[in-house]
């Protein structure tokens, strides 16, 4: 009893940091910041201190391992399956913040864009050998589910595109050079609708798995 009012405590935390600070404060942080740069962090008041921006650029991994975490002490998931997700968020947050590069690396992207492509495969396979064993409407979650996947893939693509070749991104004087810009402006929407609808379906189809399984119970 005692685990699970901390967990509901640790979840409403965690849902309020992500709502209230990476969604709707950025809604006027990332204009301020874009239009005075760096001396937007000037310290003269919470909203522009160094630590209310630490605060928020950890709002979104923060909260969401907050949320998570909240939840399996609330629904009482098993202690080490619990204690996992603890420890993996620490190590996970540590690595966000330390690690850092300070050259471009061709192989994380190559590599990165291959494991993307051969999971998806994978996901695909497994999808098409599974969904004549389903019930109706877990066929259906799982056929939406597949639809999130087939747009994460695109969005993961067009980063690609965004940040490498055609549109250099990641190499601004290129960038300049051919002319790229109002391209960019166009993939990085595409990008973000591509993600958006990705976790649309992929809600569905979690949500329509979770009340079709809790009404056959």
């Amino acid at each position: 009893m005692r685990s699970k009012k901390i967990g509901i405590t640790i979840l409403i935390i965690g849902i309020l940091y992500m709502l209230i600070i990476s969604w709707l404060i950025s809604w006027w942080y990332v204009p301020d910041y874009r239009n005075l740069g760096p001396e937007f962090i000037s310290g003269l008041s919470w909203y522009t201190s160094i630590s209310f921006s630490i605060i928020r650029a950890l709002s979104a991994p923060l909260g969401s391992m907050l949320v998570i975490v909240g939840f399996a002490l609330s629904v009482k998931v098993e202690k080490n399956r619990t204690l996992f997700f603890v420890f993996g968020s620490i190590i996970l947050l540590f690595w966000l913040g330390m690690w850092y590069v300070t050259l471009i690396n061709s192989k994380i992207y190559g590599i990165g864009g291959g494991i993307i492509i051969c999971s998806f495969l994978l996901s695909v396979w497994s999808w098409a050998k599974k969904r004549h064993t389903l019930e109706e409407r877990n066929r259906l979650a799982s056929d939406i589910r597949i639809i999130s996947h087939l747009f994460f893939l695109i969005a993961a693509w067009d980063l690609c595109g965004l940040l490498g070749s055609p549109l250099f991104g990641l190499r601004p004087e290129i960038m300049i050079e051919f002319k790229t810009q109002q391209w960019a402006y166009t993939m990085g929407a595409k990008i973000m609708i591509c993600l958006a609808l990705g976790w649309i379906f992929l809600a569905i189809s979690q949500y329509i798995e979770t009340t079709t399984n809790k009404n056959a119970g």
